[in-house]
């Protein structure tokens, strides 16, 4: 798995590597690993490396589900 800092902008990356980023940033980081080509599971795998202290993987699912059928 290629490491998320690689895949999204450094400043992105800064931001969401803390422990509760805004709502409107995990979206901006779905968002931009859907556009590098990224399939939902594989977006969920690089999002549970980022130890954000509200992570719910069911609500991230349905979140990033709603994400790809919009």
């Amino acid at each position: 798995m290629e490491d998320l800092r690689n895949l999204i902008e450094p400043r992105l990356f800064e931001a969401v590597n803390r422990p509760d980023p805004s709502h409107d940033l995990r979206v901006k980081v779905v968002l931009e690993l859907k556009q590098a080509g990224l399939n939902s599971k594989e977006i969920l795998n690089q999002i549970k490396t980022l130890d954000w202290q509200d992570f719910d993987i069911n609500f991230a699912e349905q979140q990033i589900h709603q994400i790809f059928n919009s």
